[in-house]
């Protein structure tokens, strides 16, 4: 494509200098309408085709493999049980709280970039929407604590504890048991 637009121009350019008076106005406009049509024509190839030839793909852009998805979604709960484990001991004795959610909230943005292979797609999405759920519910009853009766809060917790077995069995069927809590 691009060097059938640039054989063109070249026809084009010989083509203006033979004229007689010359005509730099129809000259321009031929060109540029070449060109465009030129860039046109590469944009659709690489639309319509898919293909990177060039390598432009951000390596974001492309589907994991099973293993690299297993290798790097468990790298990012790992490092999320390490995160909670050092929490856990500058305070012992203190409660789950919101600096654990938000440590929960950014292993869950890390797992959401991933994108895993189309037959773990399913799985993935599932355990990510429930533990996102698990998480959102946590949140909203650690930042309502204070006002939250005991049977309240109870409720709410028992509802986090729902979601999180389902979240597990999606990661065990995903293999990941990093990602088990």
């Amino acid at each position: 494509m691009i060097s059938g637009t640039v054989a063109a121009l070249a026809l084009l350019l010989n083509w203006h200098r033979e004229q007689d008076p010359p005509r730099p106005r129809l000259f321009r406009s031929a060109a540029v309408a070449v060109f465009g049509l030129g860039v046109t024509a590469v944009a659709l190839v690489f639309a319509l085709g898919g293909s990177d030839p060039l390598g432009t793909l951000r390596e974001t852009d492309r589907r994991l493999t099973e293993a690299e998805y297993r290798d790097e979604a468990g790298m990012v709960c790992a490092n999320l049980i390490e995160t909670l484990n050092r929490l856990m001991e500058i305070r012992p004795r203190g409660p789950f709280g919101l600096v654990e959610v938000a440590a929960e909230r950014t292993a869950l943005r890390e797992l959401r970039r991933l994108k895993s292979p189309i037959a773990l797609e399913a799985n993935s999405r599932n355990a990510i929407a429930l533990w996102s759920r698990r998480v959102t519910l946590l949140n909203e009853v650690f930042r309502q604590r204070e006002e939250l009766s005991a049977k309240e809060a109870a409720t709410q917790i028992a509802e986090v504890n729902s979601l999180t077995n389902p979240m597990n069995r999606q990661f065990r069927r995903l293999d990941l048991r990093e990602c088990v809590l």
